[in-house]
């Protein structure tokens, strides 16, 4: 039940993320437009060449390419790089799109609480040059996690106060400690001065762990604390696949910066940072914090990008996305994208069986996402 319920998260979150990119083209998740599939097979062009090369190059299979070459969406599942991934690749190739098109949807995140119901905040993360740690804070004081649900509040509260190292939470032992300091206010406060008290103090410390990632990167991520010992989300980030060393060869500058964050910025890189909290039924609410950036080529006309969460508070302990959007040169966009979540919830005994089980539940959520993307940006272009 356990591992179901955090497939279907992950799945989700993945999903939505690299289907706002999609949206913008009337693809169709199972079906295909025959003079598409016509018009790909009758052109045999340098780019289509192109095509055929990176696709190969990024690991997919012949078969799997002519599919792409249809206009159809493919999906396969990744080889795990670490016994607590999961990984999973696409590639569709857009008609009518450009790699524009989808810089914009990327930096906007256009659509996504239209299609994830569970969503309930987002901010962006703006605060970098003041000193007085108030102000700092103001990015994130719209996060709580309470929904005037009396069982479900209680049941965060008792969860947070009662957190110890293991894989059930994602807290270092000095936030395990700030929570634990909150029992004698507990004791002698209301519910409604807890669950404040209990907001601020996550907020504080997703302030310090967004300001130790962003000074230093992967290295700066905060351990969580298990019952064995740290666990260190950063190492597994850092491991790398197949489509990300194609990428890093058609966007050498980018990716040096994405693996020296923050050194070597190039010109023209676009990025944010924000927080997004969202319900996960009757468990504690959860919340992310995140990272994307992006770059247009100027050799290429090409749109790489990158996509971190780099702290969730329970259930997986973090996601690295990197993809990119290639010109044709005829009116159509190759975008490509993988993504690996790492999650104790395939780790250890039978974690082979786990890892697919998961991969198949995420594979049969991505039709439904992409079609009800595909409505809602055709009912944005009438308007």
């Amino acid at each position: 039940k356990r591992i179901g319920s955090v497939f279907m998260m992950v799945g989700l979150r993945f999903i939505i993320y690299l289907s706002v990119f999609i949206c913008l083209d009337s693809i169709h998740a199972s079906t295909t437009s025959e003079n598409a599939g016509a018009t790909c097979q009758d052109k045999r062009s340098s780019s289509q060449n192109r095509i055929q090369t990176i696709l190969q190059d990024a690991g997919f299979a012949s078969k799997d390419i002519d599919t792409i070459l249809d206009g159809k969406l493919h999906k396969k599942i990744l080889d795990s790089t670490n016994p607590r991934e999961i990984g999973m690749a696409f590639a569709v190739l857009l008609s009518d799109t450009s790699p524009d098109d989808i810089s914009e949807a990327f930096i906007s995140q256009r659509f996504k609480t239209a299609v994830d119901p569970a969503i309930t905040g987002i901010g962006v993360i703006n605060s970098l040059q003041s000193n007085k740690k108030k102000d700092l804070l103001e990015d994130f004081r719209k996060l709580s996690l309470f929904r005037s649900d009396k069982k479900k509040d209680e049941s965060t509260v008792g969860s947070l106060l009662e957190s110890s190292p293991s894989d059930d939470m994602n807290l270092s032992r000095d936030e395990i400690n700030a929570f634990h300091k909150l029992k004698n206010v507990h004791d002698q406060s209301d519910s409604k001065t807890i669950m404040k008290k209990i907001d601020e103090t996550i907020q504080e410390s997703l302030l310090k762990r967004y300001q130790s990632y962003r000074e230093k990167s992967l290295e700066g991520i905060l351990p969580y604390s298990r019952s064995k010992g740290d666990y260190h989300p950063g190492k597994d980030m850092g491991l790398s696949s197949k489509m990300a060393s194609v990428l890093r060869r058609e966007a050498p500058i980018f990716f040096s910066h994405m693996s020296n964050f923050p050194r070597n910025r190039p010109d023209n890189c676009k990025e944010s940072f924000s927080w997004v909290s969202f319900d996960v039924g009757n468990g504690i609410p959860n919340v992310e914090l995140i990272h994307r950036m992006g770059r247009k080529q100027p050799e290429t006309g090409s749109f790489v990008f990158m996509e971190r969460h780099f702290f969730a508070l329970h259930s997986y302990n973090s996601v690295h996305g990197e993809g990119g959007a290639i010109p044709c040169g005829d009116d159509r966009t190759l975008l490509i994208f993988s993504s690996r979540t790492s999650t104790d919830a395939v780790s250890g005994f039978g974690g082979a069986a786990k890892r697919s089980v998961g991969v198949r539940m995420m594979g049969t959520m991505v039709s439904d996402v992409l079609e009800k993307f595909k409505t809602i940006h055709t009912r944005e272009k009438s308007k």
